[in-house]
């Protein structure tokens, strides 16, 4: 298995890997990290699927993955919480804890500690 570290690049994670037929689901694809693993993703076969909440910057990206896979963008604008007249956010996703709790458990299952900055 290949040591990657802070200077691993998306393309050398995946170098080697073929995708095809696979479905990723990237948050966050307008730009920054979500941007570079949806185009490396793409670039290996897979039908990628973004989400973000700026779909005129994703679109002005969007370009740069012609030809490198299957694509999808949903603008996702951000939810208010819900009340008995609006459907949105639920309490259990607006709780500290409760993210907390899924936090420790992704760490639990991938077994690392990531830093929270």
């Amino acid at each position: 298995m290949a040591n990657f570290g802070f200077e691993s690049t998306t393309d050398d994670v995946l170098a080697g890997q073929d995708l095809s037929g696979k479905t990723a689901v990237v948050t966050g694809g307008a730009s920054g990290v979500g941007w570079e693993t949806a185009r490396a993703l793409a670039v290996a076969g897979a039908h990628v699927v973004t989400t973000a909440r700026n779909a005129t910057k994703w679109a002005a990206n969007a370009p740069e993955l012609d030809g490198k896979g299957g694509l999808y963008i949903q603008d996702c604008g951000i939810a208010p919480p819900s009340t008995p007249e609006v459907t949105g956010a639920k309490p259990y996703a607006l709780d500290p804890a409760a993210a907390a709790r899924l936090w420790e458990i992704s760490e639990r299952m991938v077994g690392e500690t990531f830093a929270l900055s």
